[in-house]
């Protein structure tokens, strides 16, 4: 009876876990759709007080900064000069060649160490 309860339980448990990951995914795909249009896309987005945020964002073509802040949207400037940043992993090194790297650097450190107390 008492394995039966905590079958019961651990059914339950997993549910509510299943049933709150999907729903996360249900809100976070329509949460991010809203952002993007066919010809509107933000670019970049940094908060810069407590309500306030920059954004970069490409209307048609055309790179724009604006100002967002309770009081409004407001077009600081039009950027002709902008160049996207490279994307995760378009880096010139790779997160496992500088994984790689400080490995062996930190293996080098360790030998030089242990070598200095065995003298």
């Amino acid at each position: 009876m008492v394995i039966l309860k905590l079958l019961l339980y651990l059914f339950v448990l997993v549910l509510v876990v299943f049933l709150a990951y999907y729903t996360t995914k249900l809100v976070g795909k329509s949460a991010g759709g809203k952002q993007m249009g066919k010809s509107i896309h933000v670019l970049e987005r940094t908060g810069i007080g407590r309500d306030s945020w920059l954004m970069i964002v490409e209307v048609q073509g055309k790179v724009m900064l604006l100002g967002l802040s309770p009081a409004g949207i407001q077009q600081i400037s039009e950027l002709e000069d902008y160049v996207r940043p490279k994307e995760d992993g378009e880096g010139d090194k790779s997160f496992l060649a500088m994984l790689t790297k400080q490995m062996e650097e930190g293996q080098a450190a360790f030998h030089r160490q242990k070598n200095d107390r065995d003298k």
